[in-house]
């Protein structure tokens, strides 16, 4: 047990003793201080691109990483900036979803389990069979 703790007594040390007062102040002192708030990334230059982007038909992940910032930014945005959200919302809307391509046939199923066999890498697999990855 520290000398001078008592358990059932409030901890007082900063007040009664001077010492140790000056010892908490020199640490407190020494110590790096952060940064009060890193500038946004994600920058009105940034998000302008951003939203081109979508206008264009990118996807939001593919946008994101084209202007240097991760989709949990955006979403972040999206959530905090109602006029951000709504950019997204028309950028978007014009998109439309590609039809699901059927299913593969077995002779690409196939020729997609005899180039994982070989090869071992799903991606050339599945490009070697005509399956889109």
């Amino acid at each position: 047990m520290p000398l001078g703790y008592n358990p059932g007594r409030p901890n007082t040390w900063r007040s009664e003793q001077s010492v140790f007062a000056a010892a908490c102040d020199a640490v407190a002192a020494a110590t790096v201080r952060r940064a009060e708030r890193r500038p946004s990334r994600f920058t009105p230059e940034r998000r302008r691109r951003f939203l081109d982007y979508l206008w264009s038909g990118m996807a939001t992940t593919k946008a994101a990483a084209e202007v240097g910032i991760t989709t949990a930014t955006v979403y972040q945005r999206r959530r905090r900036d109602p006029d951000f959200a709504e950019a997204m919302d028309r950028a978007t809307a014009t998109r439309s979803t590609p039809e699901p391509a059927g299913a593969a046939t077995d002779t690409q199923w196939t020729v997609f389990d005899e180039h994982l066999a070989v090869h071992g890498v799903l991606r050339q697999a599945a490009l070697a069979a005509g399956i889109r990855p």
